[in-house]
């Protein structure tokens, strides 16, 4: 038979979570997001991207990221709303302002038990 070797050129990209859900700097790569050496050696760059927890910095992109989608979609948008009125209030959950105070007490109660894990 014919033995040849041939070039063959690949990108990969992938992305892992961290084991705890969180990054711990305390340990290294490959502890955080539990791969071995041998698989973390066939990459060329590792790259770590941090998300800092910061409950109003989050409530702000959510709000920019919903309030761009309504943009986008108003109809969708409002159909959305209705929808969601109803199942709240038949339920008793907070809705608007409500909700809105709710997630964010939740988010600093959060982040605050985050603060003492590390």
């Amino acid at each position: 038979g014919i033995v040849t070797t041939l070039q063959a050129r690949c990108s990969v990209i992938a992305a892992a979570n961290p084991v705890k859900g969180r990054y711990d700097p305390a340990l290294n790569f490959s502890q955080n997001v539990d791969l071995t050496e041998p698989i973390l050696s066939r990459f060329d760059i590792l790259c770590v991207v941090r998300d800092t927890v910061d409950a109003i910095l989050d409530e702000n992109l959510a709000s920019f990221v919903v309030e761009s989608h309504i943009r986008s979609h108003p109809e969708y948008a409002r159909r959305e709303q209705a929808a969601f009125d109803r199942e709240y209030r038949a339920t008793g959950a907070p809705v608007g302002a409500d909700a809105t105070d709710t997630r964010r007490e939740q988010a600093e109660r959060d982040t605050d038990d985050d603060d003492g894990d590390e």
